[in-house]
């Protein structure tokens, strides 16, 4: 006797799972239609960066300690303020064209806290990768390296500690540098995701032109804004 056939019938779906996928999707949804408002203020703002930056780097000429520092005292202000307008933008708060001064009135205090100690042992490092290549020393291949790597989770702080800071989840001093390296260590696949697209822009540049590095910062920003997210506020139906 062949044993009985059994009908296959599809699994039944579950209302609660269903529900949150179209939660999210309008969510999603909602969010591109603020940045999308938001799109003035992104693009004025992340010209002001990139004008900035254009201008210290060629008065520095190129990457060296100085431009380092400049860049977090002048461009990284401005920077966090669009860090800011972006953080505001998905809050469902559209910022005005010509906002940017009053961002980065207040997020001028965390941008320094987070930007200046990438900056420094950034120029550390720069200068002790000269002092290598001058010495030829394995001694001096040592706190290149660890400049390096102190510079690679500083500069990860900062670039998730900016968005943290917009939306007051950061604390304060050092402990905004320790709540953004948490933030990344619990969240790393988004954390991930930004430095992807950090990467992706670094090769375009390299293999197109330098020059699509100016086009970077508004896109960073609403990236990581996106990415390193709190609670959104609740969709106007």
């Amino acid at each position: 006797m062949s044993a009985p056939e059994v009908e296959a019938r599809p699994a039944a779906s579950d209302p609660e799972a269903e529900a949150a996928e179209r939660d999210r999707v309008g969510e999603a949804r909602e969010t591109l239609r603020r940045l999308w408002d938001a799109l003035p203020a992104f693009l004025v703002s992340g010209t002001v960066v990139c004008l900035a930056t254009g201008a210290i780097l060629w008065f520095a000429r190129g990457v060296t300690p100085l431009s380092l520092m400049l860049l977090a005292l002048l461009a990284g202000p401005l920077y966090a303020g669009l860090v800011r307008q972006a953080a505001m933008a998905r809050a469902g708060d559209t910022p005005g064209a010509f906002s940017l001064i009053a961002a980065v009135r207040a997020a001028l205090r965390p941008a320094l806290t987070l930007l200046l100690p990438p900056a420094v042992t950034g120029s550390l490092t720069l200068l002790a990768l000269v002092v290598a290549g001058r010495t030829g020393s394995w001694a001096a291949l040592v706190p290149l390296g660890v400049g390096a790597a102190t510079t690679v989770l500083l500069a990860i702080a900062a670039l998730v500690g900016l968005p943290l800071a917009a939306e007051g989840r950061g604390g304060r001093g050092a402990r905004s540098i320790l709540a953004a390296l948490h933030e990344a260590a619990r969240r790393p696949v988004p954390v991930l995701g930004v430095i992807a697209l950090l990467v992706i822009a670094g090769w375009a540049a390299v293999e197109l032109s330098g020059t699509l590095l100016f086009l970077l910062p508004a896109p960073l920003a609403v990236v990581s804004a996106v990415a390193v997210r709190g609670p959104t506020a609740p969709t106007e139906r």
